[in-house]
């Protein structure tokens, strides 16, 4: 097994691939279930105080970010509010449970939503981002189409490894 293929860009951009539908799959089938059945969705969203233009909110943040998240359009923003999402399910609905059999899967899922916003969407994504911060779509190894690519291959720019 050749460890330094393993760590390579390829696989990288092909894990967050992964990690963006994951999460927007997962993020899609919960929106989704709260918009087939919004009567129950107000219902429970009314049980914690919060209204059914928090369950409508939800329920589009959902679904909505959900598939932006697949797609890879603007990344930042969907994962950003998922978040939010993940935190006001676990002040509310989950509030006062256990971790395990309570908030794990929420915790969880906030998590990968904050590697995924700060790792960005990766190359295989509608809108790309930058890990760096500084470079998009260049010739280099870390980015291609670039100017600043150094004879080495990599972006001199932004000095990615």
């Amino acid at each position: 097994m050749n460890i330094k293929r393993l760590s390579s860009g390829f696989n990288t951009n092909l894990g967050l691939l992964l990690l963006r539908v994951s999460l927007g799959v997962v993020f899609m089938a919960h929106g989704i279930a709260k918009l087939t059945n919004m009567t129950g969705t107000i219902a429970f969203f009314d049980s914690l105080g919060l209204g059914a233009t928090m369950a409508w909110a939800v329920a589009l943040i959902e679904t909505i970010g959900g598939a932006m998240l697949i797609l890879g359009l603007w990344t930042l923003i969907p994962s950003l509010l998922l978040v939010a999402v993940m935190i006001g399910a676990m002040t509310t609905a989950k509030w006062g449970k256990p971790f395990m059999g309570g908030y794990e899967l929420d915790f969880t899922l906030m998590m990968s939503l904050l590697a995924l916003a700060a790792l960005g969407s990766g190359k295989y994504a509608l809108t790309k981002s930058s890990a760096c911060g500084s470079c998009n779509d260049c010739d280099c190894s870390c980015h291609p189409g670039d100017k600043r690519c150094g004879p080495d291959g990599k972006c001199e720019g932004c000095k990615c490894s």
